[in-house]
């Protein structure tokens, strides 16, 4: 179960990193969509292993391993939320990238009629970008969130699986210790 384990915190590793690369791709609408792809793909190839190795603990079938299981779950339930909603952001950023050409466009245009359409257009423009830019803010904010909480499910799941594992451990020495009084 270790090895896969390792497997999956690899796989989540490139998710991790895939979403790095997404969040840090400049203003590009072919690069936020390859990053996004990426960051799909990285998903899936964890998910899949992921789901793998559900499958191996539901043949086992012992308690541990359906307890085993149900943590496994909550954790892939969350990771797929944040993933989700980092490539909610990434396709948010498109949409504004698009809106600010097209608004770029029309200003260019309303600026060669008269400059009193263009200066309503910087306005409307300006409006644009600070709401663009309080909404970018807002969803760093709830991705930041997101991101720390995941890391405290995390280390409260590995610090419940040290536990159960000491305790393997000790009922293990214990059980042996009683072997070799008898």
């Amino acid at each position: 179960m270790q090895t896969e384990e390792f497997k999956t915190t690899k796989l989540w590793d490139k998710v991790q990193n895939a979403i790095t690369t997404l969040q840090t791709t400049p203003d590009s609408i072919p690069q936020i969509r390859f990053a996004i792809s990426k960051v799909r793909a990285a998903f899936h190839d964890y998910h899949m292993s992921i789901v793998s190795y559900i499958d191996y603990l539901v043949r086992v079938g012992t308690l541990e391993c359906i307890e085993e299981r149900e943590k496994i779950e909550d954790i892939l339930d969350y990771h797929k939320h944040y993933v989700d909603t980092v490539v909610a952001e990434g396709n948010e950023r498109k949409k504004e990238l698009t809106a600010e050409m097209g608004s770029a466009r029309l200003s260019s245009r309303a600026s060669s009629r008269a400059s009193s359409a263009s200066s309503a257009a910087l306005r409307a423009q300006a409006r644009g970008d600070a709401a663009a830019a309080i909404k970018k803010a807002e969803l760093e904010k709830k991705r930041n969130e997101i991101e720390s909480q995941l890391a405290l499910q995390i280390q409260q799941e590995l610090a419940l699986s040290r536990q159960k594992i000491n305790e393997k451990a000790q009922l293990e020495s214990h059980r042996e210790s009683h072997r070799y009084r008898e």
